[in-house]
């Protein structure tokens, strides 16, 4: 699965994709979540922009948010000691 992943055309597609990705339907919801969510986003994240962590933090009632700095998209492989400390906390 990742090989074709890191072929040039593959991840310009997977960019335009994602970026392309209609969330309107997902943050009208967002507002009638009642559990618990962490957001963890990745300051770098050339796919998605940090402000929509930001967004999502405002919609979600019981949100926390955690920006990463030095973290890009693919954030349990870029910062998996930081994601892992944040989760494990967050589960507790």
């Amino acid at each position: 699965m990742w090989a074709p992943g890191t072929e040039r055309t593959n991840l310009r597609s997977n960019y335009r994709l994602e970026r392309g990705l209609d969330w309107r339907e997902t943050e009208r919801a967002l507002p009638a979540t009642r559990q618990p969510a962490l957001v963890v986003w990745g300051r770098q994240d050339t796919v998605l922009p940090v402000r929509q962590a930001r967004r999502f933090g405002t919609l979600l009632p019981h949100a926390d948010v955690r920006v990463l700095e030095g973290c890009g998209h693919a954030l349990t492989l870029d910062c998996p000691d930081q994601v892992s400390t944040l989760m494990e906390a967050f589960l507790r």
